[in-house]
């Protein structure tokens, strides 16, 4: 992730984005760091994080000397912490396999926890070699009782890789890349989210923080993997500010019943945590006699 490809035809100037379209439930937002972000970064709705730690540059490995630091900040900041590597091997298996055995011991995220395959320069001239470098890449990280995928921007994998013998052997394992609205952004504009089959994660902005961070939204729950309901269970603040997630004035409160009430609450507000309840497909905190928040709109 450290060559960033930005589709500048598609950037739209901030004043133009109204708003970012509604997150769906089973759809979490999450960051991934790399080296020079130290000791561990985050936005305050991120639910995950894909640590880097290192990666092989045609069979020289550079390690991230932060990667248990930053696997460790995600943990003490309730999120769950996931594992991808740079795979620069070009169209070697061999070079492919070396990489994953070389680093795989130094896992420090759960079993069944996804491993990400960075692949995004140096691809040989033959699709067929490509596609088999990864693919061997792939197994070996499932054959280690981990949860492949494949990173990269959609132009590269459609121009170095056949991506039908990779989604026949891993459906939904495609992490794309791709920034189409400039300016900080906690969540996507999902007009513009990827079409590859295959697409289970999609990076939209590199500019999800001040001073850069790269923001991700897992479609599919794959980032759940490796974690039990118990691990990921987030504890609830004592107080939290409402924010502005979908750049509403107000928040519509819900009631003990699951119904939509007729309460409101504003942006800015401070509310006190008495509970909590999963009403109307979300986690919600209770505010209120039977009246309850979607935690989506608490800051601690």
């Amino acid at each position: 992730m450290k060559f960033k490809y930005v589709a500048t035809a598609l950037v739209l100037p901030l004043a133009l984005l109204v708003c970012s379209q509604k997150v769906q439930a089973k759809e979490v937002i999450g960051n991934d760091l790399a080296r020079y972000q130290y000791y561990g970064k985050r936005n305050h709705v991120d639910e995950f994080s894909m640590v880097q730690i290192g990666g092989s540059y045609g069979g020289t490995y550079i390690d991230n000397p932060y990667y248990g630091a930053q696997v460790k900040y995600a943990n003490q900041n309730h999120m769950r912490a996931h594992t991808y590597m740079w795979y620069g091997v070009g169209g070697s298996t061999q070079l492919g396999k070396q990489a994953i055995r070389h680093y795989i011991w130094r896992v420090k995220t759960p079993k069944k926890s996804v491993i990400a395959l960075d692949y995004e320069l140096g691809a040989s001239g033959s699709r067929e070699a490509n596609t088999s470098a990864i693919l061997a890449g792939m197994n070996l990280v499932k054959h280690y009782g981990y949860t492949p995928m494949l990173y990269s921007y959609g132009w590269y994998l459609q121009a170095y890789v056949d991506l039908g013998r990779i989604n026949v052997r891993y459906p939904h394992a495609l992490w794309i890349a791709g920034y189409p609205i400039a300016g900080l952004l906690n969540y996507p504009y999902l007009a513009y989210r990827p079409t590859l089959t295959g697409t289970a994660m999609w990076q939209f902005t590199s500019a999800h923080a001040n001073g850069g961070l790269d923001g991700n939204i897992d479609f599919t729950g794959i980032t759940k993997r490796g974690y039990s309901a118990a691990k990921i269970k987030k504890s609830k603040p004592k107080y939290f500010i409402v924010t502005d997630v979908y750049k509403k004035s107000q928040v519509r409160l819900i009631t003990g019943s699951n119904h939509w009430s007729s309460h409101y609450v504003s942006y800015g507000s401070r509310w006190k945590v008495y509970g909590e309840k999963k009403l109307k497909g979300m986690q919600c905190y209770l505010i209120g006699k039977s009246l309850y928040i979607p935690v989506k709109y608490a800051h601690k």
